[in-house]
Parts: C-alpha cells; structure tokens; sequence
C-alpha cells in the first residue's frame, strides 16, 4: 500500500511543475488571480496529502496490524479522530480548487 502512494505524489508534483511551466511558456504568468489561487491551495494540498496524512495513516495502520483477534483495538478511534481533520481537509482543498479551476470566478 505504501509502494502505491508514490505514483499520485510524483504525478502530483509534476502536475504542479507542468501547469507552472505551461504558465511561463505561454506568457501568461500569474496575471489571474484564481489562478494564483488555485495554485496556492495546491501547494497546501500537497503539504498535508504528501507530509502529513501518510504519517497519520501509517500510525493507524500500525495500530490495527499490532492487534490481535476481531476487536478493534484501543487507540484506534483517537487515531482516527486525530487524522480526520486532515484528510478532510485535503479533500476539501481538492474540490474547492476543481471549482475555482472550472468556474474561474476572478
């Protein structure tokens, strides 16, 4: 599972360096303010899906594959609550930049 998570981070990456090089090469720049945005909020995505969530994520799965038998084990749900807010946010992140990329609203 942890092999798998490099293909979106590199993809992610090179989404980021593609769309400011074509920026450049077009001679666009950062004249558009959504944008400027978008790319911003990008950048934060990146910060918490690249640095942050596998971090959590690796923690909970650690949790669950050192327990034993069907229950759930005991530190689970705070894992889970902890890393919540996270991955909430960098789906959220996602789609208000789909939006702002779609509607181009300024």
């Amino acid at each position: 599972m942890f092999k798998l998570e490099k293909f979106p981070k590199t993809g992610a990456v090179l989404l980021l360096a593609s769309g400011i090089g074509i920026m450049w090469m077009s001679n666009t720049g950062f004249q558009h303010g959504w944008l400027n945005v978008s790319l911003g909020l990008f950048v934060l995505l990146e910060i918490l899906a690249i640095g942050i969530v596998p971090r959590k994520m690796k923690r909970i799965a650690e949790c669950v594959l050192a327990s034993t038998g069907e229950r759930i084990p005991d530190g689970y749900e705070n894992l889970v609550k902890e890393a919540r807010p996270y991955l909430m946010s960098v789906h959220l992140l996602a789609a208000l930049i789909l939006v702002l990329m779609i509607s181009k609203p300024f």
